[in-house]
C-alpha cells in the first residue's frame, strides 16, 4: 500500500477541491461530486487490494 500512497493522497485532494466546487455552487453540485468520489475511491481501493470491480450478477430465480 505503500507505493500507492501518493495516488491515495492525490486522490483524496481531488475530491476535496471536487467537494468545494459543489459547496460554492449553492450545495446542489455535492449531489455530483459526492457520488463521483465515491466511484473512484470504490476502483482506488478495488486497484490497490484487488478483487473484481464489479459485483458478481445475482443468481436467478428459478419459476414456481
Amino acid at each position: 500500500m505503500l507505493r500507492n500512497l501518493w495516488g491515495i493522497i492525490g486522490l483524496g485532494l481531488c475530491g476535496q477541491l471536487l467537494l468545494m466546487g459543489g459547496m460554492l455552487l449553492c450545495f446542489v453540485g455535492l449531489f455530483l461530486a459526492y457520488p463521483v468520489i465515491m466511484a473512484g475511491q470504490f476502483i482506488a481501493y478495488r486497484k490497490i487490494f484487488g478483487g473484481p470491480a464489479v459485483a458478481a450478477a445475482p443468481l436467478e430465480a428459478k419459476p414456481v
